[in-house]
């Protein structure tokens, strides 16, 4: 069995300004964004990835080449797309989002989910030592996936999946 680790992004333009971010939403890495990934590509480096897949949005693809400048894109690794609550202040949605309703013209959390089954099921074919660069809800999903357990991920966290 290969080890999986995974890093969410750096703080983003959306995070300073509490706005909620999907998919259908590209902003790029915040000046503390930044900060963050260039302390913790230190550690990310000296782990020695085989394999770096990164989601095509850009605050993931910054994140990532703080880490490894050649890295695998991977579209199934996009956050969940939230539709019309993308770029709302996230204490608007914050009760529907924390009980799963799904967001008007978004993405079904079940559709979110069968792509991050279908990309935790490639990772696992991959040899070596795997190191995923995503989003949050991207990251608590492979968790749940590999151990059953889901929680929070913070920006430029690095987490052991498997």
């Amino acid at each position: 069995m290969n080890e999986i680790y995974f890093i969410r992004h750096g703080e983003s333009e959306a995070n300073v300004l509490d706005l909620l971010c999907g998919s259908g939403w590209d902003v790029q890495l915040s000046d503390l964004g930044h900060k963050q990934m260039k302390n913790v590509s230190h550690k990310a480096k000296a782990m020695v990835f085989d394999h770096v897949i990164v989601s095509p949005l850009k605050r993931a693809r910054q994140s990532a080449h703080y880490i490894q400048e050649r890295v695998d894109i991977w579209h199934e690794l996009r956050e969940q797309n939230y539709g019309l609550w993308e770029k709302r202040p996230f204490s608007e949605v914050k009760d529907k989002f924390l009980l799963g309703v799904n967001a008007p013209e978004g993405e079904s959390h079940e559709e979110f989910l069968s792509r991050i089954k279908l990309a935790y099921k490639k990772m696992n074919e991959l040899e070596g030592k795997v190191l995923v660069v995503g989003h949050g809800g991207v990251g608590s999903e492979l968790l749940k996936l590999a151990q059953n357990q889901k929680h929070f991920i913070n920006n430029a966290q690095i987490v052991k999946i498997q």
